[in-house]
């Protein structure tokens, strides 16, 4: 490793700290209080909600053919469940959406 030599042979004085650090005060998102500001926010929150919709029924979609020995259908959308909270980076949702196995099994939220 060619850089590896020239790492390991620095002194403490070749990297010294600052003593006048600045300290910066980042915002809170949720307290962002310009209108265009909640428009995008709004508008970013509705697009997430139809894209996992999207997203849900092609998983359905793309297991239809597949069905139990009674022949239901094996995955199944269950509509909506509970009110729950989804985080999503600065942002939260509210989706109570699903998609489960007949089996019992959770597999898509």
């Amino acid at each position: 490793m060619a850089g590896a030599e020239a790492c390991q042979n620095l002194q403490w004085s070749d990297t010294p700290m600052k003593d006048d650090s600045t300290i910066i005060h980042l915002r809170q998102p949720g307290l962002v209080s310009d209108p265009l500001t909640e428009i995008a926010r709004e508008g970013a929150q509705r697009m997430l909600a139809a894209a996992l919709k999207a997203e849900a029924d092609s998983f359905v979609e793309m297991f239809s053919h597949e069905r139990l020995p009674d022949g239901r259908q094996r995955v199944v959308r269950h509509g909506v469940g509970p009110e729950r909270v989804i985080l999503w980076g600065d942002n939260q949702d509210e989706n109570g959406a699903s998609i489960w196995m007949r089996s019992g099994s959770r597999i898509f939220e």
